[in-house]
């Protein structure tokens, strides 16, 4: 069985993702005046959940990742991408 880069595809298991704290939502501001500043400053503040990605273990190859998933009985995320990932598609 061929392998397939890394380069290529990216595998991620998700476990932390659905693990993740769940923090009452902010509303969402529909303006920005002096008057709602610290709301909308709440709103844009990084909360704890939103670094969760970081948490994501990432394997090498396909086959690993799947491995891992089904021996854990998780779900799994297949991330592909081609050259730099912040270009345009």
């Amino acid at each position: 069985m061929a392998m397939i880069p890394i380069a290529a595809i990216s595998i991620a298991i998700t476990v932390a993702l659905a693990v993740s704290a769940h923090a009452a939502p902010i509303k969402t501001p529909s303006s920005l005046t002096w008057e709602n500043i610290e709301a909308v400053e709440q709103y844009l503040k990084l909360k704890p959940a939103d670094e969760n990605y970081q948490k994501v273990i990432w394997h090498s190859t396909v086959i690993e990742g799947q491995r891992k998933a089904q021996s854990e009985d998780k779900p799994l995320i297949l991330w592909l991408y081609f050259g730099d990932p912040r270009g345009n598609c």
